[in-house]
């Protein structure tokens, strides 16, 4: 029998330590390059806080592979949107933001620069599955192609909602700023003519 051989921190990706961090694509090598720095500095608060927001977001697993709590906690806040809000599901549906943006770690997490990092790294994790998905740039279930322009519509509302909209019917939209802004940022970077795009979504009619 073939004995599987155990993985083990690239080196490559701890040269010049964390400057390749989000490089590492590979959630299980990631996790492997930031205990293999601790080991040898253990006294590193910041890789410290690091290994926790690491832990936070993709800490918990489902058939041994890593779960993005972080594009979980997000989809969900898109996906619930779609309810009816009602004087009955109110608060339910508070507490299920909430539980979502802690999941985000927009709440309940003590913000800091690497947090801001981490979200800029899931916030670029999410737009490019918009940019690649076909099923994201599709409507009638698959059947046609939207134009690039709906597409980026669609993607600068999500941002929007997920991030201004819906946490201020919640008066949550000051927790979620700092998360608004560096989704917008990685928008305008990523999307082509990504400033364009959205200049016209804000000249457009929004809620």
């Amino acid at each position: 029998m073939k004995m599987l051989m155990r993985k083990q921190a690239d080196p490559i990706y701890l040269e010049d330590w964390p400057e390749h961090y989000y490089e590492i694509r590979d959630i299980d090598q990631r996790e492997l390059c930031l205990k293999e720095i601790l080991k040898t500095h253990p006294e590193s608060k910041e890789d410290q806080l690091r290994l926790d927001l690491f832990m936070r977001r993709f800490g918990e697993r489902a058939n041994h592979k890593p779960i993005d709590s972080f594009m979980r906690g997000w989809m969900m806040i898109l996906v619930a949107d779609k309810s009816q809000l009602t004087m009955v599901n109110h608060r339910r549906q508070e507490l299920d933001l909430k539980h979502n943006l802690s999941e985000l770690c927009v709440l309940n997490c003590e913000r800091s620069p690497l947090l801001e990092a981490e979200w800029n790294d899931f916030a670029r994790a999410w737009l490019r599955t918009c940019l690649t998905s076909t099923s994201y740039s599709s409507t009638l279930f698959g059947m046609m192609k939207t134009s690039e322009h709906s597409t980026a519509m669609r993607i600068a509302r999500e941002i929007d909602e997920g991030t201004r909209i819906i946490p201020s019917r919640f008066r949550l939209e000051e927790e979620c700023a700092a998360l608004h802004e560096i989704m917008i940022r990685c928008y305008i970077e990523m999307v082509e003519d990504g400033q364009q795009y959205w200049n016209d979504y804000l000249a457009s009619p929004r809620v």
